[in-house]
């Protein structure tokens, strides 16, 4: 909850964020992590605070500020979330039966030409 003196503080914008991502492996989810970058983008534009439409540029200035030195600097060198690769039901699909699935287990992710390639191993049960 953000404070203006002891008057809560309430906006309305628009946020856009830009900076270099990679896809990565952690803990056999693969997952995008933020590059360090000296200056990413970031773009606030407050359309209206405390329903004032004319006294943006202030907190447009502030906001900026706050998150670049505090939020963005978190994220920057770790991966966001995981995402797990979903497991492929064989009995489904091929009529087979009992529960036989197949699970790949990533191992790493490289970029090749521009396209990423998820490497790793097969597990079947």
């Amino acid at each position: 909850k953000l404070m203006l003196g002891t008057q809560p503080l309430t906006f309305t914008g628009y946020v856009s964020f830009s900076a270099a991502v990679q896809v990565v492996v952690d803990n056999g989810s693969f997952g995008i992590e933020v590059l360090n970058s000296p200056d990413p983008f970031l773009g606030i534009e407050l359309t209206s605070v405390n329903g004032n439409p004319g006294s943006s540029t202030f907190f447009e200035n502030l906001l900026t500020t706050l998150i670049k030195d505090n939020l963005l600097a978190q994220f920057a060198g770790s991966a966001l979330g995981g995402f797990p690769l979903p497991e492929i039901d064989l009995g489904a699909l091929t009529g087979l039966p009992g529960a036989a699935t197949l699970k790949i287990l990533p191992a790493d992710v490289q970029n090749q030409f521009g396209y990423y390639i998820l490497r790793g191993d097969i597990d079947g049960q």
